[in-house]
């Protein structure tokens, strides 16, 4: 049995749905990922072990929704920056609303950081080397200059 009693707390295995689109399959993933886990368990455990609803059942909290269909890599990046860095302590029945885990605010200026983060990579790697950057719109600070993304301009990056 996986059910273990601990501090007066159910502990078992679980599947935590973190996802930033309601399209209504949360179901049949959950179904599939248990499947997978019997199969993978049998061949690499060489035993039997089902995973079911009621032994690894499955949880879909309320979390920040996208508002498009285009930003659910950085709703993935921000879930995950969020499980670890804000810990979910308590998986009691129901499971709590997470959807103040983080800001519209923080998602939008994701692709910003990205961009500051391979600009500040690049420089540091590459001394010397001149680097054209494409035209993403926002102002990006490399070391002490601010640089501007402009489509025909070469950015020299040290």
């Amino acid at each position: 049995s996986t059910r273990q009693v601990e501090e007066g707390r159910l502990k078992q295995p679980l599947i935590l749905v973190l996802d930033s689109l309601e399209d209504g399959l949360k179901t049949s993933v959950c179904n599939d990922l248990r499947t997978y886990l019997t199969m993978e368990w049998r061949e690499k455990m060489k035993s039997s072990r089902q995973f079911t609803v009621t032994n690894m059942p499955s949880f879909c909290p309320k979390i920040p929704q996208q508002e498009n269909m285009t930003d659910c890599g950085l709703f993935l990046l921000e879930y995950v920056e969020s499980f670890f860095q804000e810990h979910i302590t308590n998986f009691s029945i129901p499971l709590g609303s997470l959807a103040n885990w983080f800001t519209a605010e923080k998602v939008n200026s994701k692709r910003e950081d990205i961009a500051r983060l391979i600009r500040d990579l690049t420089s540091n790697q590459n001394t010397g080397m001149v680097f054209t950057f494409p035209d993403i719109g926002f102002q990006v600070q490399v070391g002490l200059e601010n640089i501007k993304d402009n489509k025909n301009k070469t950015d020299e990056v040290n």
